[in-house]
């Protein structure tokens, strides 16, 4: 059986998004900053979305912080959650994909 396509779209990716901000250490024992763990997701999203990951994501993120939507959102996140403490890090990027999921609709089924 072919494995099935996803998309940063899908909710199993939203998920696993989800648990990678909220449990950075169960996915990448070394990560020492949200750095660490953008990079990780930055990695899922251009995997669902090659070559460059989802181009809505980066609208998105730039429109939350009312910056250029020509920088890539791991620039603008970085920016402006990466002060943050680890783990506060990992929930305010968590809440930020939330609210981006809010905003996509499900991938439609694979024909």
């Amino acid at each position: 059986m072919p494995l099935q396509k996803r998309t940063l779209d899908d909710d199993s990716t939203f998920e696993l998004i989800d648990d990678v901000c909220r449990r950075p250490h169960m996915f990448y024992a070394n990560a020492e900053s949200l750095r660490d763990v953008v990079a990780l997701i930055d990695g899922i999203s251009c995997g669902m979305n090659p070559p460059h990951g989802c181009l809505r994501l980066s609208e998105f993120v730039s429109g939350v912080f009312h910056l250029s939507d020509s920088l890539p959102w791991t620039t603008v996140v970085l920016a402006e959650l990466g002060n943050l403490p680890f783990y506060d890090g990992g929930e305010a990027l968590a809440k930020l994909f939330r609210d981006f999921r809010s905003t996509v609709r499900p991938a439609p089924p694979p024909n």
